[in-house]
């Protein structure tokens, strides 16, 4: 993923922002989207 910085918004609010990796290592909304988009690469950060 090459982007500066993500944000994550859930009902029209921000929820969550920061790198790919940072916002994978919190498991937050965005880790649960990216595992549902690929399941197999859930081990892979």
């Amino acid at each position: 993923m090459n982007a500066d910085k993500i944000v994550v918004l859930h009902q029209g609010k921000l929820v969550e922002e920061g790198t790919h990796k940072r916002l994978l290592s919190k498991k937050g909304k965005y880790y649960d989207m990216w595992k549902q988009q690929f399941p197999m690469l859930e081990s892979v950060n």
